[in-house]
């Protein structure tokens, strides 16, 4: 599993938690990716936690352990309307796709687009003016 845009890892250290196995987790900022390892380090998933300062999917950690059964990606709509091809070569066929942090407004520009690269969508959670899109890769 990867968490792109971990931020705090709040994401990856419950995976950590529920799954009981490795998960990869990034972000571009610097000070997130302490936060996070620190965040692991409270939450006793220190072990089971791997951050990666990355911006994108470039980074050769994150392509070494692609493709991913599950891809989370809590980040803003125009960096992931951008990432989409890359999300798909990343993510495994039937994989799963999680993307929130998006606003209701925009979420069906973000539903088509990744349409437009095979996934399909699996369920829409909104929540007040919040919605999260679970899609699924052919």
């Amino acid at each position: 599993m990867l968490d792109l845009g971990t931020g705090s890892g709040l994401l990856a250290i419950a995976a950590a938690r529920s799954l009981r196995r490795a998960i990869v987790a990034s972000d571009i900022d610097p000070i997130s990716v302490k936060t996070a390892l620190d965040n692991a380090a409270l939450n006793e998933v220190g072990p089971l936690l791997e951050v990666i300062e990355a911006s994108g999917l470039a980074h050769r950690k994150l392509q070494k352990n692609a493709p991913y059964d599950l891809l989370i990606a809590n980040i803003l709509a125009a960096p992931l309307l951008f990432l989409a091809p890359a999300l798909k070569k990343a993510l495994r066929p039937r994989g799963h796709l999680i993307l929130s942090g998006l606003l209701r407004t925009q979420s069906r520009a973000i539903e088509a687009r990744y349409k437009s690269q095979g996934f399909h969508l699996v369920k829409r959670l909104p929540l007040d003016e919040w919605m999260t899109l679970i899609l699924r890769f052919k």
